[in-house]
């Protein structure tokens, strides 16, 4: 009744779907798979994370950054 992805469900496996998307959005802003990986386990593993660590969830290298030409000219 409910497509895959979609919240309700019950029989797409929606864990791998969302690696999958995650890993994708990923690779258009990191040039490597081990900063992706990184990036999206610190995200996926939120709930787990100190105060500390919250701090510093988002803190990536900027240099290691894709470069894209600009989309509206």
């Amino acid at each position: 009744m409910y497509p895959s992805g979609h919240a309700r469900n019950t029989s797409a496996d929606l864990k791998a779907i969302l690696d999958h998307k995650n890993h994708m959005l990923g690779d258009i802003v990191f040039a490597d798979r081990a900063a992706v990986d990184g990036f999206v386990g610190n995200l996926q593993n939120m709930k787990n994370l100190s105060a500390e660590d919250m701090v510093t969830v988002y803190d990536f290298d900027y240099s290691k950054m894709r470069e894209h030409d600009c989309i509206d000219g």
